[in-house]
This record gives structure tokens, sequence and C-alpha cells, in this order.
């Protein structure tokens, strides 16, 4: 087998099907939303959706707790 049928898309790893799934929807996407992140199920999208948020109030110097008030 030289090539997998699938493959996880975390810790910067991928495999040519998402990459060009994800070509087609940054294309239909409003300009500036380029950026794709693909998960296998719910419980891991809101892990990543929270470690998101957390990484981004990090780099603005605010408290990375998901339950402060928006500014």
């Amino acid at each position: 087998m030289l090539k997998l049928p699938y493959y996880h898309t975390s810790s910067g790893r991928g495999h040519e099907p998402s990459a060009k799934f994800a070509e087609k929807l940054a294309a239909l996407a409003p300009e500036g939303l380029n950026h794709m992140l693909f998960q296998c199920s719910g419980s891991e999208s809101n892990d990543a959706a929270i470690r998101l948020i957390w990484s981004q109030r990090d780099l603005q110097g605010r408290a990375a707790s998901v339950f402060c008030a928006p500014p």
C-alpha cells in the first residue's frame, strides 16, 4: 500500500484529499477566512475550539478562561 486512504489531520499532519477539500472551501469562503481545521468528532472539534480561544486570548495578554466576557 503506497498511500493511506485515511489519516488523522492533527499535529500538522494531513493528506491530499483534506488539502484539496480545504482549498475548495477557502475558495468559497469570504476573504480572510482561509484556514481550515478538520476534526473527526464533535468532542475533538469542541476541544480544538477551546484551545484556539485560549491561544488567542494568551496572545492578547488576556485571561485564558473561556468564561470571560467578550471584549
